[in-house]
């Protein structure tokens, strides 16, 4: 379900359409894959920093479990609030699935469109330090537990997944997506009212 923005007195829920990328820094840029996953598609290859100093994570050492990758930013007031049905989803099922969130471009930065309800104020950032800060903002107001990966300022997950500005992919043991919901404004919010039926669904499958 893609539900579009509305707007009133210039205030707006995420868009659909990521603003153009924030200028970069010299750090070196990943090469872009411009490939969309849609389910039956293996997932786009991915090496992404881990918050707090967990290292890495890639398809590849998924370990051969179901996944569920949330997309979302800090700014993106409808992404918070599902993330306390996602947490509770975690807790009960992180034994047989992993769920990592994706953090990915601002979806209102301070120096970008404001939105309702916006309860951080985070300029769009410019380097990776600056990703990283905002995602260490999101983990500590809101307590998520869900483990925290960083998208690379050059944002090649949101060219790989469209994920933009939320989005919830979830991946079978074989690295396959079997659901991959639309992004939208409120992709995770919604979606997080089916994603128990779709974990159990995926775990029974194998």
């Amino acid at each position: 379900l893609l539900i579009l923005a509305a707007i009133s007195h210039g205030m707006v829920a995420c868009s659909t359409n990521p603003p153009a990328a924030a200028p970069q820094s010299t750090e070196t840029a990943a090469p872009k894959t411009f490939t969309a996953v849609m389910d039956g598609s293996p997932a786009p290859e991915f090496d992404l920093e881990m918050l707090n100093g967990d290292g890495r994570i890639t398809v590849k050492s998924l370990n051969g479990k179901p996944t569920v990758l949330l997309f979302g930013s800090a700014t993106c007031p409808p992404f918070v609030e599902s993330l306390a049905e996602l947490n509770t989803l975690y807790l009960e099922y992180k034994d047989r699935v992993q769920f990592v969130i994706v953090y990915i471009r601002e979806a209102h930065p301070s120096d970008g469109v404001p939105a309702r309800n916006n309860r951080f104020t985070i300029a769009t950032p410019r380097t990776i330090d600056d990703r990283r800060d905002a995602a260490k903002q999101l983990w500590r107001v809101t307590r998520v537990q869900i483990p925290i990966a960083l998208d690379g300022i050059d944002d090649a997950m949101i060219d790989a997944y469209r994920p933009w500005p939320n989005r919830i992919v979830v991946l079978d043991p074989r690295g396959v997506a079997v659901d991959s919901l639309p992004a939208g404004p409120r992709a995770t919010l919604n979606g997080a009212l089916r994603l128990r039926s779709l974990i159990v669904q995926v775990l029974k499958n194998g």
